[in-house]
């Protein structure tokens, strides 16, 4: 899977980063969509998600 990125947005409160992005692989035509990280008070947790339902969270 390869990802390129198309634009992103910063807000600062709360802190929030939002990034499309295009996804490729060799089996599939390029998929758009965006994703956002969400940071935690103390920076130690990010939560990112993308706005078709699927969410991970990096510790």
């Amino acid at each position: 899977m390869a990802y390129k990125a198309l634009s992103a947005i910063e807000e600062v409160n709360p802190p929030k980063v939002t990034i499309e992005f295009e996804m490729r692989n060799k089996a599939h035509a390029p998929i758009r969509t965006t994703g956002s990280c969400e940071f935690d008070r103390n920076w130690g947790r990010i939560i990112s998600f993308t706005l078709d339902g699927r969410r991970s969270q990096i510790c």
